[in-house]
């Protein structure tokens, strides 16, 4: 394609133009996925909860941090 990508907008319109198509190439790609046993088709759900990342150097932890602060000891 020589360098060219598609921008935000022809990706949505071919989302929103070809719903059909893309569902059955996602049911393909599991066939194939468990056929080659990658996949052990157990469901797996989630409840659409939207959580807010916040990693600061206040609020992240790393074992050497962990240990410094007596909360974890071997």
């Amino acid at each position: 394609m020589k360098g060219l990508t598609p921008d935000h907008n022809t990706i949505s319109n071919f989302r929103r133009d070809n719903p059909k198509a893309i569902k059955k190439v996602f049911r393909a790609t599991v066939a194939i996925a468990k056929n080659f046993e990658l996949i052990g088709g157990k469901l797996l759900a989630g409840d659409s909860t939207k959580l807010r990342a916040q990693n600061s150097k206040k609020n992240n932890f790393n074992p050497k941090k962990i240990e410094r602060h007596g909360v974890y000891r071997k």
